[in-house]
């Protein structure tokens, strides 16, 4: 058993996550707010592009 079927069937941290029911990449497209974005920049009209990755990939560093 490799590390990876391993941890699937112990439900550890490398397991994948059961599918999410109904969504679909069509339903995810139509919650798009502002799809066609755009703003004014020095270098021209640019469409407005945000990604947000859901949840910090660093500790936060403590106060002190």
């Amino acid at each position: 058993m490799n590390a990876m079927q391993l941890a699937a069937a112990s439900g550890g941290p490398l397991a994948r996550p059961p599918p999410l029911v109904g969504v679909t990449p069509e339903w995810v497209r139509s919650q798009l707010i502002g799809r066609e974005a755009s703003t004014r920049t020095p270098f021209g009209e640019r469409r407005i592009v945000y990604a947000d990755l859901g949840e910090r990939r660093l500790p936060r560093k403590r106060a002190g």
